[in-house]
């Protein structure tokens, strides 16, 4: 099931991304939310203005996403380059991580314009692993390592 579903996740997350109607290189950041998630406005545009109002840029930010009120997107968080899913305190923080979604996602253009894209098989690993972690790792190959999730917000998986 995985196997079929991140194939799948990858190739509509980067057909939602490389429309033929807009030239990316025209913005600095696009924005990836999940639609089973809720949220307030103010979380929402703490993410998206985060780097304006905190004055830190990150190449990734997202939301703290929850579930029956413990954090929910493991699987797409890691701690590290290893498989350490990121078991993630509320309120902790701005928090750096190897790879984040959390189905509120912040991503700098520059590196789509380099080729980056969601994919389904990790090389590294070798294993079919997370689209959106295997994004995070190419936004590392090309030098953008600044990964965080901002654990103020709250982005509420509803299934």
């Amino acid at each position: 099931m995985a196997n079929r579903r991140t194939k799948f996740m990858s190739l509509v997350r980067n057909k939602c991304l490389f429309q033929y109607f807009f030239d990316l290189a025209d913005f600095s950041h696009i924005l990836f939310i999940d639609s089973d998630y809720t949220y307030s406005f103010a979380d929402a545009i703490k993410i998206i203005f985060y780097e304006r109002a905190y004055n830190k840029a990150y190449d990734i930010i997202s939301g703290f996403s929850v579930f029956n009120n413990i954090f929910y997107d493991l699987w797409a968080t890691r701690l590290d380059e290893h498989i350490t899913w990121g078991v993630l305190e509320p309120d902790s923080g701005v928090v750096d991580v190897w790879s984040t979604y959390n189905g509120f996602c912040l991503y700098k253009i520059k590196p789509f314009l380099y080729g980056d894209k969601f994919n389904f098989y990790n090389e590294r690993l070798k294993i079919i692993d997370c689209e959106v972690t295997i994004l995070c790792e190419e936004f590392r190959k090309v030098g953008f390592k600044n990964i965080a999730v901002d654990t103020s917000t709250k982005f509420f998986h509803e299934f």
